[in-house]
């Protein structure tokens, strides 16, 4: 069973722990429990996937830190203060994220404490060019116009990672530049719409120039 949480700033611990509030049932006042998706990943040995783990604030992170540590979470409020459950069999605690040390010109982002990093192993993703080529070809692309999108996105990519872009197109931005050419947009216009003009202004970046090595 894997259950999936976004972070962002202001996700708060309620979400992860569980929460309680007061209801009323044929006159009584009683204390209710909504889980967590914490509490539900370690009572059922499910994968947690923390998405963009790097967003969550360092509280958050902490609170990450001691549970992937213990295999365990102590509930601090409602019907089982002071209670803790212990992780069954099968509970992994995953986190997505584009950084590790902060924000980048690209991302927003906490940095990630290095005593909660240490608890997960660290797996560098990069693009999947073969599942890109099939995305194409999918989309409709002919096999000369897949080899040239392939061709400027991979240049892209490399001056991005060596410093000299801004940020690197994605898979989602390969996916709408591709169908803007199935409807009809010539290559090289499509560059432009759906990577040149959303990263810069001006003319003479090299994602302009990157628009002559895909071609009209």
């Amino acid at each position: 069973k894997m259950i999936l949480i976004s972070m962002h700033g202001h996700i708060m611990a309620d979400t992860l722990e569980g929460y309680s509030w007061l209801q009323v049932k044929d006159g009584v006042t009683y204390q209710d429990w909504a889980r967590g998706v914490l509490q539900i990943a370690l009572e059922e040995g499910a994968i947690l996937v923390c998405d963009e783990i790097d967003r969550a604030p360092t509280a958050i992170q902490h609170m990450l830190n001691d549970v992937a540590q213990s295999k365990s979470l102590t509930f601090k409020e409602g019907p089982y203060a002071g209670q803790t459950i212990k992780a069954k069999p099968g509970f992994l605690a995953v986190g997505t994220g584009n950084t590790i040390n902060g924000s980048t010109g690209e991302f927003t982002s906490t940095a990630i404490d290095k005593s909660t990093l240490s608890r997960f192993r660290v797996l560098r993703v990069t693009y999947d060019t073969k599942a890109e080529k099939k995305l194409l070809g999918a989309i409709g692309l002919n096999p000369e116009t897949i080899d040239k999108v392939m061709k400027a996105f991979s240049e892209a990519r490399r001056e991005a990672k060596n410093g000299k872009m801004f940020t690197a197109p994605g898979t989602r931005h390969l996916e709408k530049l591709a169908k803007d050419i199935a409807r009809g947009m010539t290559p090289a216009k499509a560059w432009t719409y759906n990577i040149s003009n959303m990263q810069t202004e001006n003319s003479d970046h090299p994602f302009y120039k990157l628009s002559e090595t895909i071609g009209q």
